[in-house]
C-alpha cells in the first residue's frame, strides 16, 4: 500500500513532476560549469600560472568530465535500480544495489586513476597540452594532483606503519606528515612536542594526569588538542595529495573521497622483535611495550571517533607487514595510489 509521502508521484501531472525534480538537477549542473570557470578566473589572476595556467586547466578539464560521466552513470543507474527494486517490494535487493554501486565508485576511480597516470603524457598530447613547454609542465602537474589524493596510515606499534608511509610518499613524491604533523601543532598551541606526541595516546578519563580526566570545568587540554589537530589534517588535506600517519586521520577525513585509508598491523612476535631493533631495550619487555601502546591508541581512537581502531570495516585495505614485508606493503599501495 502506498504511503501518503510518496502517493503523489501516481497522482500528479508528469508535468509538474519534470519541473518539480529538473530544476535542482538544472540547478545542480549549473554549479558545477559555475566551478569551471571561477577556477578560469582565479587562475588567470595569478601571476605565476596566467594563461598557460589556464591552458593547462583547459587540457585537463576533459578528464574530470570523464571521472564526472562515469560517477553519474553509475549513481543515475543505481538510482533507478532502487526504484524499481522499491516498487517491487524487494528493500533488500534496493540497499545492496546501492553497496554495490559505491563498491563500483571506488573500483572504477582506481582504475580510472591508474590508466591516467601510466599513459598521462599521452593524454595531455591527445589533448593539446604539448604546444609548448610552460603548458605541457602545468599540464602535467594539475594532472598529477587530480589524479592522486590522500594516504592516511593508521597502525599497531611496532608494524612498521611510520616507514611504510615514508616511503610511499617518497615514490609517489608527495608530502609525509608525521613528525611533522606534532611540529605543526606545537607551534599552533603552544604546546611542547614531546606533550603532544604522549597526549595523542591518551583518552581523556585515562590514568594519565587529572588536567585530561577531568571534565567537569570545561575542554581538557586533550581536547584543545584534538581541534586543533582536527584543523590541521583538514587543512593539510586540501593543500593537495599527501600521506598522513596516525593522529585519527582517517576519521578526520572520513567523508573526503579521494582518500585511501589504510591499516597495517603484524603478529607480536614480528612487532616486538622490531621494536628492540628499532628502539632498543626498555625496563618494560617488548610484550609489554606493544600492549600498553596498542592500548592507548584504541582507547584515544575510540573516545575521539566513536570507531573501532583496527577494524577492517574501517579501512579500505589492512595489510600485515610481517607476511608481506615493509617493502611489499609500500609497492601495495603505490600501485593502488
Amino acid at each position: 500500500m502506498e504511503t501518503k509521502s510518496n502517493q503523489f508521484l501516481g497522482e500528479t501531472e508528469i508535468g509538474i513532476l519534470m519541473r518539480k525534480y529538473a530544476v535542482p538537477c538544472i540547478i545542480s549542473l549549473l554549479v558545477g560549469a559555475l566551478y569551471n570557470i571561477v577556477d578560469q578566473i582565479f587562475i588567470a589572476n595569478a601571476s605565476y600560472l596566467g594563461s598557460y595556467g589556464n591552458a593547462a586547466n583547459t587540457v585537463v578539464f576533459p578528464l574530470t568530465v570523464v571521472a564526472l560521466a562515469i560517477a553519474v552513470m553509475i549513481g543515475d543507474g543505481c538510482c533507478a535500480f532502487v526504484s524499481i527494486s522499491l516498487g517491487k517490494k524487494e528493500t533488500k535487493t534496493a540497499k545492496q544495489s546501492v553497496g554495490n554501486a559505491v563498491v563500483m565508485l571506488l573500483v572504477s576511480s582506481i582504475v580510472l586513476t591508474v590508466i591516467y597516470l601510466i599513459f598521462s603524457d599521452q593524454i595531455i598530447a591527445m589533448f593539446g597540452g604539448t604546444v609548448n613547454e610552460e603548458t605541457y609542465l602545468h599540464s602535467k602537474e594539475y594532472f598529477f594532483y587530480i589524479s592522486l589524493g590522500i594516504i592516511t596510515i593508521s597502525r599497531e606499534f611496532g608494524s612498521g606503519g611510520r616507514t611504510i608511509g615514508k616511503k610511499v610518499a617518497e615514490k609517489l613524491e608527495i608530502p609525509c606528515y608525521d613528525s611533522e604533523l606534532i611540529h605543526k601543532i606545537a607551534v599552533e598551541s603552544g604546546f611542547a612536542e614531546k606533550y603532544i606526541e604522549d597526549a595523542g595516546e591518551y583518552a581523556p578519563g585515562g590514568f594519565l594526569s587529572p588536567a585530561f580526566s577531568n571534565r567537569a570545568f570545561g575542554p581538557t587540554n586533550e581536547d584543545y588538542l584534538w581541534q586543533i589537530q582536527y584543523k590541521i589534517i583538514t587543512e593539510l588535506a586540501e593543500k593537495g595529495p599527501c600521506v598522513i600517519v596516525g593522529r585519527c586521520a582517517d576519521y578526520i577525513l572520513r567523508d573526503k573521497a579521494d582518500c585511501l585509508k589504510v591499516f597495517i598491523h603484524a603478529s607480536m612476535d614480528f612487532r616486538a622483535k622490531r621494536i628492540v631493533e628499532v628502539y632498543g631495550e626498555q625496563e618494560k619487555t617488548p610484550m609489554q611495550r606493544l600492549k600498553e601502546k596498542d592500548k592507548r591508541r584504541a582507547a584515544y581512537h575510540r573516545f575521539y571517533t566513536d570507531m573501532k581502531w583496527g577494524h577492517a570495516q574501517n579501512y579500505h585495505i589492512t595489510l600485515d607487514s610481517g607476511e608481506l614485508g615493509i617493502d611489499k606493503c609500500v609497492e601495495i599501495l603505490q600501485s593502488l595510489y
